[in-house]
């Protein structure tokens, strides 16, 4: 492609009355027809000069037909956030809030994230001009997010999530986390994460895993929750010692169906505390199955069920696991760096698994070995016995180094596992260069010739 060539052919594009309406509501007694248009659509009209042409056509849309709920607010505005603050989480407060900070322990933001496959918000634009220097609606900048349009894609790539990474936690969660706390509440939450630390703020972090019934090897598990910051439960007890949380959530028995079994449950628990987590948020309790409500990602662990006479015993066992995971200390003494700001110059989406956003076949085969490296990285650790933490660079930055030691919140690594990058924020660089001269463990002839940007 020769992106030095392109031209913006924006003054080409106009409005088309897609709907033609006829009504019956004239204001004379000689005439009651009217004719009017409506629901106009973008419309290009342009004759290409000679030679092969690839149109690229960008357009900031309203998200419709979400799921279930039709259309579904923007989290990096922030006076939408503060408006859904005050229909939401008011009108609780109202209700109950007497009983906020004693029986009401806290507020839970569930799945909330940027959707689509390329993540957007009207607030992205000024942000990034703001962040970056920059404008990313120059037609080279935002090319970038679909090619390897120059030298300056990496750059770019990276300026676009990192933007929409700040601006989803200082819009939506650091509002929701004051609010809480102005209210003696904790924040918690299971949210989709444009990086780990996305989710730093929350007094308890969370995920949502456990969909398997018993008998799914190992192996199996851990390589298909490896690239996401929500299913991943190794992810959600990384970030919670790291920044210094008592607590690790995983919301767990959604979908599995209605065969999930009480031994089921147990066999998923049990790994979940051995990967950190030491606090289990059911799915669910259904008030009503009655017509369609029986498909709502099954089971029921209410009386619905056949072995809710039996549910003490989990709920038990359930309880004293999470008692004995929240007591002492993780020996852990292993970090592994997530590629994440690698990933995104990869144009994978972190939402989405780091699924590949572009249509480069090439572009999408070095991004699927990078991914496939780490995983086996995580894997094998953990199939050997080799317990470890994922370790987001932001937070890299933010360690201390002693005594051969990074230290971060409650955690402590003599071990860096790093595994293969593309680029590294300055300020991780920085740190692993200090934790190698202060007696880290680790290769460091390999990482003597490693080009940093």
């Amino acid at each position: 492609m020769l992106w030095n060539r392109s031209i913006d052919i924006s003054s080409h594009i106009g409005s088309l009355q897609n709907e033609h309406i006829y009504q019956q509501s004239g204001l004379t007694a000689y005439n009651a027809s009217r004719y009017f248009t409506a629901h106009p659509r973008k419309h290009l009209r342009w004759t290409p000069p000679s030679g092969k042409w690839e149109l690229t056509i960008a357009m900031q849309t309203e998200v419709q037909d979400f799921k279930y709920f039709g259309h579904y607010m923007d989290p990096c505005h922030t006076k939408a956030v503060r408006t859904f603050i005050q229909l939401t989480h008011e009108r609780y407060k109202r209700e109950i809030g007497a009983y906020f900070g004693d029986v009401v322990k806290g507020v839970f933001s569930d799945e909330v994230g940027l959707l689509g496959n390329f993540p957007w918000s009207a607030a992205l634009p000024p942000f990034f001009a703001e962040s970056q220097g920059y404008d990313l609606l120059r037609r080279d900048n935002l090319l970038a997010l679909l090619h390897e349009t120059s030298e300056n894609t990496p750059r770019i790539r990276y300026g676009y999530f990192q933007s929409l990474h700040l601006l989803l936690r200082e819009s939506y969660h650091a509002q929701l986390q004051r609010w809480a706390q102005r209210n003696k509440l904790s924040y918690v939450t299971e949210v989709n994460s444009i990086r780990a630390a996305t989710q730093r703020l929350s007094t308890i972090p969370g995920g949502d895993s456990g969909h398997e019934k018993l008998g799914r090897p190992l192996a199996w598990i851990l390589s298909k929750n490896a690239f996401s910051f929500r299913y991943n439960p190794k992810m959600i007890s990384s970030i919670a010692r790291q920044t210094g949380k008592g607590r690790a959530l995983i919301e767990c028995f959604h979908s599995v169906g209605w065969s999930m079994t009480l031994q089921d449950a147990k066999w998923m628990l049990d790994r979940f505390a051995a990967m950190g987590i030491n606090m289990f948020n059911f799915h669910a309790f259904f008030f009503s199955i009655d017509g369609l409500k029986k498909h709502d990602a099954p089971p029921s662990q209410f009386l619905q069920n056949p072995y809710w006479r039996h549910f003490r015993q989990l709920a038990d066992y359930a309880a004293r696991l999470s008692y004995l995971m929240s007591e002492g200390t993780a020996a852990i003494s292993v970090a592994v760096l997530d590629p994440t700001t690698t990933l995104w110059t990869h144009l994978g989406n972190p939402i989405h698994e780091f699924e590949y956003m572009g249509d480069d076949a090439y572009e999408k085969a070095r991004l699927e070995a990078l991914k496939a490296d780490w995983a086996a990285i995580c894997r094998e650790l953990l199939l050997h016995q080799i317990d470890f933490d994922h370790l987001d660079p932001e937070l890299l930055t933010e360690a201390t180094v002693e005594s051969g030691k990074l230290r971060i919140g409650h955690a402590a690594y003599s071990i860096l596992v790093i595994p293969p990058i593309a680029n590294l924020e300055t300020g991780a660089w920085r740190q692993i260069e200090a934790f190698f001269a202060n007696g880290g463990d680790g290769p460091r002839a390999r990482f003597a010739s490693l080009s940093v940007n």
